[in-house]
């Protein structure tokens, strides 16, 4: 440092303790100037100041924020083991927070990309998956307003011969694909193609696919399914896979594999799909025992809603399964489902109402006869019986906001109740459709196949219809444990 620059140091710390004397927010700021003038080694020595007066004072959110920043000071002068190390602290006080606030979790979030992309420099792939498995648990913290705790179990306990685990992981000027394949280790493939340009080309994908509702032939999606095929999957030698699962991040949650196309066929006609939003909170457990099913529906116009057309037909489909329990209209209530819950066991709890999410979970509710349950309602109740193998949630929609946060309402409400897996749409459900669709999975599932499989086999079905268009298939996806 030159004397005329300490001079001007000391000056402004003489003038700054005049309000805070000592404060480790002042050394931090004035680091994170430095480190903006790309003048790294006073910023790192003013980090090293500010983390040391916060652990002094116990002020943890701040201590993450300084030790992140080391990191990036760090990472800017090429210094990536001691990049890494710093990443770590800061994500090791990160995962420490229960009910943290989703404001602050939002600024800090990139912590985990970033230390993803040092780990995946450093070709330490099974690290760098830990991490975001590490994401996936936070942001369903976030969602939720609390801890997630469960028992889990690692990939490799749960995935047979024929499946392929798919994690991408969207960096900003890369995309990383780590792939876990039976027997084999751990594999990364490099996709030349930045996070701007997925985020668009989902977005435009999602917008196109909804043109179906009123053009049948319309093909404009097309374009876009074809390139984010070439991207997620096309790098990929899938020999002898026949189901695939994802577990996607952020806009990636909002899409539908199922409508990714090569040229010549949609992705759900070469392979069963699934989805989970973190392979450690996916229940390991498979329940054989598929008798006892509890319906719940509202089939009747209610609360603003429209009536759900083919919701009787739907439930008297699944009646002739196994031992069936209905509530259905005036019977659906919050006291009555959660008394059904408490005093039988059901292996299914199929819900076929109108349900909305939102960017929180006490916002997003499903509609009864007489009012809404909430998520965080919901995984109470289902948590006063033994882990249930099925939760199908048959009428979804989205809520106004951000639908990367919807698909973390569809997908941990399953995980926060205990849920095996669960079924549910991506956007709002063709009534037709999806009752078909609903009937042929229930019908392949009783007969052996696996959950993926099932889905596939009616996915299929109405593909080779004149509903052969996504806007009618592609929103049912099926979320957790795939067998």
């Amino acid at each position: 440092m030159k004397f005329y620059q300490i001079i001007i140091l000391v000056l402004n710390l003489s003038i700054s303790s005049i309000v805070v004397a000592y404060d480790h927010k002042y050394y931090g700021f004035l680091a994170e100037k430095y480190e903006q003038q790309q003048r790294y080694d006073e910023a790192l020595m003013l980090t090293r100041r500010a983390i040391f007066k916060a652990q002094e004072t116990y002020n943890p959110a701040w201590l993450i924020r300084w030790q992140w920043q080391l990191g990036r000071i760090f990472k800017a002068q090429n210094k990536i083991v001691p990049a890494t190390a710093a990443y770590q602290l800061a994500l090791d006080g990160l995962n420490s927070f229960c009910k943290s606030k989703s404001n602050i979790y939002q600024k800090i979030r990139p912590i985990y990309f970033q230390l993803a992309d040092l780990l995946l420099q450093q070709n330490l792939i099974s690290a760098a998956r830990d991490v975001i498995e590490q994401l996936k648990a936070a942001d369903l913290k976030s969602y939720f307003g609390d801890c997630v705790l469960l028992k889990t179990k690692s990939v490799e306990k749960i995935a047979d011969k024929h499946t392929a685990v798919i994690y991408p992981i969207v960096l900003e000027k890369r995309l990383e694909l780590i792939i876990s394949l039976p027997r084999q280790d751990l594999k990364r493939i490099t996709v030349n193609v930045g996070h701007q340009q997925i985020y668009n080309t989902v977005t435009a994908f999602n917008k196109a696919i909804q043109k179906g509702r009123s053009d049948l032939e319309d093909a404009s999606y097309l374009e876009s399914a074809q390139r984010l095929y070439n991207w997620l999957i096309r790098p990929i030698s899938l020999n002898n896979i026949k189901t695939l699962v994802f577990v996607p991040e952020g806009i990636l949650g909002t899409l539908s594999m199922a409508a990714l196309h090569d040229g010549k066929q949609f992705l759900i006609e070469k392979y069963a799909l699934a989805i989970t939003p973190s392979l450690n909170l996916t229940i390991a457990k498979i329940n054989k025992n598929k008798k006892k099913i509890l319906v719940a529906a509202i089939t009747k116009a209610t609360q603003g809603y429209a009536k759900l057309h083919y919701a009787k037909s739907e439930i008297k489909a699944i009646s002739k399964l196994g031992e069936t329990s209905k509530l259905l209209d005036e019977k659906f209530t919050a006291a009555n489902f959660q008394s059904y819950l408490n005093k039988e066991y059901y292996n299914i709890v199929h819900i076929s109402s109108h349900a909305e999410f939102a960017p929180n979970a006490k916002a997003s509710f499903i509609i009864t006869q007489n009012g809404k349950i909430n998520l965080t309602d919901l995984d109470k109740m289902i948590k006063f019986q033994q882990t249930i193998d099925l939760l199908t949630l048959s009428a979804c929609n989205t809520a106004k906001g951000d639908q990367e946060w919807a698909t973390l309402g569809l997908s941990g409400i399953a995980i926060k109740a205990g849920a095996i897996s669960s079924l549910a749409t991506l956007w709002k459900a063709h009534d037709l459709t999806t009752y078909h669709m609903i009937k042929i999975f229930y019908q392949n599932y009783f007969k052996h196949q696996s959950k993926a499989q099932a889905l596939q086999t009616a996915q299929k079905t109405i593909i080779d219809t004149i509903y052969h268009h996504p806007i009618y298939w592609a929103s049912l996806v099926l979320i957790g444990n795939w067998l």
